[in-house]
């Protein structure tokens, strides 16, 4: 739910972890778990996905 990301838990599991998707299992890769971070700061409220581009794209 956005604006509470703690009630996120498993609901990209599937998605990220299909290679008919990704071509890879992303959790394999090392990567599902990353994505599932970067995720739970998007929906963390207004202004999220701002700050998140920020902190990955621009290392701020």
């Amino acid at each position: 739910m956005v604006g509470h990301p703690e009630t996120f838990t498993d609901q990209l599991k599937p998605i990220l972890s299909n290679a008919r998707l990704f071509f890879i299992n992303l959790y394999q890769a090392g990567l599902g778990e990353k994505i599932e971070t970067m995720f739970r700061e998007m929906i963390a409220g207004p202004g999220a996905v701002k700050a998140m581009v920020h902190k990955y794209v621009e290392g701020k």
